[in-house]
């Protein structure tokens, strides 16, 4: 590529411009091979940058930039952050200028937010809910609720047996990654409904430690992203509803497999996982060192004495 000698003040130079220089603006994060980064700034803003200070906070997400020395001592302990007391060098310069980039195309992004979010349909017999600078969690992660995200926007789309959680964001990067994003990014959890022996409960397609079902954008046909996330729902569905709970264990099986999954663990083992992240479970006729022993209705359902178990790490 050809090279030229343009340099940019983030503050004022066209976002259109910084989005097409392919060799630095677009490729900031992730990318240690180019130096600092500083050689792309006008002298006026690494003059201008020199003269501010970065203060911290326990969410890097939230840190700022001001005018004024901060006190130096760590966010943890109460204060503005290391090295808030001294201002910026060459390369505090760069991530000050990713900070000013990263808020303009926030600003100029954030009525999309707004508009995307009343564009979402809703399909027939479900209740739509719009929740403004929140950023909502799966249901089924315990513990975890709504979070408050200025900026960003929950669609909530509520059916007799399906829930669509759409989170919607700005685009705060020059070439966002979600390829059907514009100026929203966005992603979501399907939740729906399956009766699995007997007992009904909510279930979802989202994975622990990936957390989303699906990722979208302002570029999405979301009467299709609904249709195929209801289709996937379904399967699911019938997949779960023909499922038991192996004795003994936590784990399902579909009773059809049982026989095979009987040869598997005379012939070296089965192995149990999670969706995703998570601890799984190994069975096994072959002793474990840091094993125990399978529960005697589990060997009884297999038809298999003695069988081994051991914990698998997942993540």
């Amino acid at each position: 590529m050809t090279q030229t000698n343009i340099q940019y003040d983030p503050r004022t130079a066209s976002l259109n411009d910084l989005r097409n220089e392919k060799r630095l603006f677009n490729v900031w994060e992730g990318r240690k091979n180019l130096g600092s980064g500083a050689h792309w700034l006008t002298p006026e803003f690494i003059a201008h940058a020199a003269t501010m200070y970065k203060y911290e906070t326990k969410n890097p997400d939230e840190d700022t930039y001001s005018d004024t020395p901060g006190d130096g001592k760590s966010p943890y302990n109460g204060g503005t952050g290391w090295g808030s007391d001294k201002p910026l060098d060459g390369g505090g310069a760069v991530k000050y200028a990713r900070s000013i980039i990263k808020n303009r195309l926030l600003v100029q992004n954030l009525p999309d937010v707004v508009a995307l979010a009343e564009l979402i349909p809703c399909p027939e017999g479900f209740e739509k809910e719009i929740l403004m600078d929140t950023w909502m969690g799966d249901f089924m992660d315990t513990g975890y609720g709504n979070h408050d995200h200025t900026g960003q926007c929950a669609v909530i789309l509520t059916g007799d047996a399906h829930r669509l959680i759409i989170n919607l964001s700005p685009v705060t990067r020059l070439n966002p990654y979600e390829c059907d994003a514009i100026s929203v990014g966005a992603s979501g959890h399907t939740n729906f409904k399956a009766t699995k022996e007997g007992k009904e409960s909510w279930y979802t397609l989202s994975r622990r430690g990936h957390n989303d079902s699906f990722y979208c954008g302002d570029n999405t046909d979301w009467n299709e992203l609904i249709e195929q996330e209801m289709e996937r729902a379904q399967e699911s569905r019938e997949r779960l509803e023909g499922m038991i709970t192996v004795p003994g264990l936590k784990w399902s099986i579909n009773p059809a497999d049982k026989e095979k999954i009987a040869d598997r663990i005379r012939s070296g083992g089965h192995s149990f996982v999670p969706a995703a992240m998570g601890t799984g479970l190994l069975l096994t006729t072959q002793r474990q060192r840091w094993g125990g022993r399978a529960p005697k209705e589990t060997e009884d359902y297999f038809g298999i004495s003695p069988i081994y178990t051991a914990s698998l790490d997942c993540d």
